[in-house]
């Protein structure tokens, strides 16, 4: 192979210019018959992700891809599109491409596609920084030459119009794609990873009992990725007036999260109805008698949005609440079943999904949420039985109390990280 031409004695190459973001999922393609219902979803999350920010562009599918029309819209928007891209459960990867139409003359096609590589070589920030491989994916096997003769003559133009002179076809440290489909060419560079998981929508509608932590954001998100449509409760001393606080740590939450789960309903529940009910030493088991009142509110409210289960944050022995007696003694205080993704996880994970999602940085800041204002030592191995004698002496059972308590609710909704209800 040559070394690279003078840059005045380089021809002029077609210009790369992304016209579509192709983008290919994982999971879903394995559905077998229901295939296209996940793939739906897909598309619908996407065009409402995108209707959200104002934007309305064609949304295509085929081959087990799904491609945006980039055409017409400008470098702002473009950047939109990627960013709902990398926000929507379901993506596995997804990258700008210049798309070339299907053309009989295949060697002229060809010749374009390098071209248009050689041009994006070029253009890169990090040109000629290292070493550089083509993959060339051949998925119309009627084009004339095998894929491994494709790659090297578009290396040979790329090295010859550009300063990407090392190839590595082991690690690169960029590599230029081209896809060869019965419909055309996809020439691109950078492949983006997206959340992968399944669409939101098929899996089911949870409730999330939400506090103003680091987890149960977490376990929002993971499930939201498993394909379930989630909204939150949260206990909180006065719904009110925090409703009307746009930079209250649990509508922030909310919000954020809104933007992987699609469209979110945040429920606001006073404490003071579990609190004046609760008298008398019952130290050591105050939490405990919290997180049971919890998941029968939750349960009340999941019903009435006929949402399948209750969501918690709860991680196997983090606190002294999570313990494996505990977590049994609030999950008998209800029939409806209590998903927690997180049972198994270390701390250290959980942060590092909620940086990634942006959810640690609204999570630490100060707030105390209710299971704040109870005991600080609670019991590390509470009986139902013991907890249930209580609760029928202090009429913590009462169904009228969950009623009280969620007829004082305040609801809020978000949708793609935006306020749609205040």
């Amino acid at each position: 192979m040559t070394a690279a031409q003078p840059a005045d004695q380089r021809p002029v190459l077609g210009r790369f210019q992304p016209n579509r973001l192709l983008i290919h999922y994982g999971e879903v393609a394995l559905k077998g018959r229901n295939r296209s219902r996940f793939e739906r979803a897909l598309r619908h999350n996407l065009r409402h992700r995108l209707r959200a920010a104002g934007l309305r562009p064609e949304i295509h599918q085929g081959h087990q891809r799904i491609w945006v029309d980039l055409q017409g819209l400008s470098e702002a928007q473009r950047q939109e599109v990627l960013q709902a891209a990398a926000e929507t459960p379901g993506i596995v990867t997804y990258q700008p491409v210049h798309y070339l139409a299907a053309s009989a003359d295949r060697q002229a096609m060809l010749e374009q596609a390098r071209m248009l590589l050689s041009d994006l070589a070029n253009r890169m920030e990090n040109a000629g920084q290292g070493s550089f491989a083509v993959r060339v994916k051949r998925a119309d096997k009627r084009f004339p030459l095998p894929s491994d003769q494709i790659a090297a003559r578009i290396g040979q133009t790329i090295i010859e119009h550009s300063p990407w002179q090392r190839v590595d076809l082991r690690r690169p440290d960029q590599t230029f794609h081209l896809d060869i489909y019965s419909d055309g060419m996809y020439c691109y560079g950078t492949r983006h990873r997206g959340l992968g998981g399944l669409p939101v929508g098929p899996g089911g509608r949870a409730l999330t009992l939400l506090s103003g932590g680091i987890d149960s954001p977490v376990a929002a998100f993971l499930m939201a990725k498993r394909g379930c449509r989630v909204d939150f409760l949260h206990f909180t001393a006065s719904p009110s007036q925090q409703r009307a606080d746009a930079d209250h740590t649990v509508i922030r939450l909310a919000r954020q999260l809104s933007r992987y789960t699609g469209h979110s309903r945040l429920y606001m529940v006073p404490y003071d109805h579990f609190d004046m009910a609760l008298h008398g030493d019952q130290r050591g088991h105050e939490v405990v008698l919290f997180r049971r009142f919890v998941a029968r509110t939750g349960e009340a409210l999941a019903k009435r949005l006929r949402a399948l289960a209750l969501i918690s944050g709860d991680s196997l022995g983090q606190v002294a609440s999570q313990t494996m007696e505990n977590m049994v003694s609030t999950s008998l205080a209800v029939r409806m079943p209590i998903m927690r993704p997180l049972v198994g996880l270390d701390k250290a994970d959980i942060v590092a999904i909620g940086r990634r999602i942006g959810t640690y940085d609204i999570s630490i800041q100060p707030y105390k949420d209710c299971c704040a204002l109870l005991d600080h030592q609670p019991r590390t191995r509470t009986l139902p039985s013991n907890l249930e004698a209580i609760e029928a002496q202090l009429g913590l059972d009462d169904p009228a109390l969950v009623e009280a308590t969620l007829a004082d609710a305040v609801c809020l909704e978000f949708a793609a990280g935006r306020d749609l209800k205040r």
